[in-house]
């Protein structure tokens, strides 16, 4: 198992159910032993705590609550700052601070970019103040919960929830006096990976869908759809077979086989895919494929060429979805599109097609979106 740890060819987990598995067979755990941590509820309660965060993250509610901190940050800095080291602190005493600390990371990174700071200034602060924030209660970190569980297994009384706070109050205010005015000069100042790179999750992508037969759009007023209208969500044409119908929206009614021209971040992007009240340009088959994010460099193929050119569906089997170009407005169709360095496009195929397609063309900087569609 060690080996298995230490090369990492599996995931940690699998190798961990494995090894467990490996020494219920063979006797060498005891069928008791392995029921008695299965039914201890610190790795129960730590599980959910994770459930719980998820949830925030796939429901949009973090990215609410960045967008909400970066609003606050602008007006007044230091305060918006205090207050969500507090709310680390806070929350942390109640969910499990691992997962805390890792929702907040995306948020503390954020505006460190915004408010024009080293990363590293915000981040330690932010572990430390989970840690801090950790101890206030019997919940707050793993730590507790498994010596809680011990002590219930030896016999003993069980500690309560706020047994442990008045300690760990102290040890939090001084923690936050120590963060305020020493940690400041002590702290590196240098930047993540992530704030060097771009920020893909803010990247709005201009991508087509055509109504099908069976939507439920047909007949309306394209100015009056709720979907066109949702945060994030711009639209900017409706083509009619080779008619652009752009300088007169408010007069369109959609039609079966209208083509909506929308520009939304790649959030919305991938929930609209899902919507069936569109249908994407050029509907995959029945066929498993993958969703990637490629960066023009300068010395990919594809520059200078127009993606309509190139014929990826029929060559490579690869589908451009959208489309992102910085500073640039573009309300043409995306086969029409003349692809520059920078650009970014969202392509959708399967794995071997889009690596042969790299390999093709020379597109290095291959990845998966970060981004997930909201629930």
């Amino acid at each position: 198992m060690f080996v298995l740890f230490f090369r990492e060819t599996y995931p940690t987990e699998v190798v961990a159910i494995f090894g467990v598995s490996v020494f219920l067979i063979s006797g060498v755990l005891p069928y008791q032993e392995a029921l008695n941590v299965l039914s201890n509820p610190a790795p129960w309660t730590i599980a959910a705590m994770f459930i719980v965060m998820g949830a925030l993250v796939r429901t949009g509610a973090l990215n609410a609550f960045t967008v909400f901190a970066e609003q606050q940050a602008k007006r007044d800095k230091k305060r918006t700052l205090a207050l969500l080291i507090g709310f680390v602190v806070i929350a942390s005493g109640f969910v499990s601070n691992t997962p805390v600390v890792l929702v907040m990371i995306p948020v503390f990174v954020q505006l460190a970019r915004s408010l024009d700071i080293k990363a590293s200034k915000l981040l330690i602060p932010l572990s430390y103040a989970a840690i801090l924030g950790g101890m206030l209660t019997l919940i707050g970190t793993s730590t507790n919960l498994l010596v809680d569980g011990v002590v219930r297994a030896e016999g003993l009384q069980g500690f309560g929830i706020f047994e442990v706070t008045p300690l760990a109050i102290v040890l939090v205010l001084w923690g936050m006096l120590y963060l305020r005015f020493i940690a400041p000069f002590l702290l590196p100042d240098r930047d993540s990976m992530a704030t060097l790179l771009s920020d893909r999750s803010k990247m709005k992508y201009f991508t087509e869908a055509v109504i099908p037969p069976d939507s439920n759009l047909i007949g309306r007023a394209v100015t009056g759809v709720k979907l066109f209208k949702r945060e994030g969500v711009r639209l900017i044409d409706v083509l009619r077979g080779d008619l652009s119908l752009r300088r007169d929206l408010s007069n369109v009614v959609l039609q079966v086989g209208d083509r909506v021209v929308l520009r939304t971040k790649i959030t919305e992007l991938l929930s609209l895919q899902r919507n069936k009240s569109l249908r994407r340009v050029d509907q995959l088959s029945a066929v498993e494929t993958t969703t990637v994010e490629v960066l023009i460099t300068p010395g990919c193929k594809m520059v200078g060429r127009s993606l309509g050119q190139m014929r990826l569906r029929r060559r490579f089997g690869v589908y451009p979805l959208a489309v992102h170009r910085r500073n640039q407005n573009i309300g043409r169709q995306l086969d029409d599109l003349v692809v520059r360095v920078g650009d970014t496009l969202l392509l959708e195929g399967a794995e071997v097609d889009i690596q042969r397609l790299a390999n093709d063309m020379g597109l290095i900087d291959v990845a998966k979106p970060s981004a997930q569609a909201y629930r």
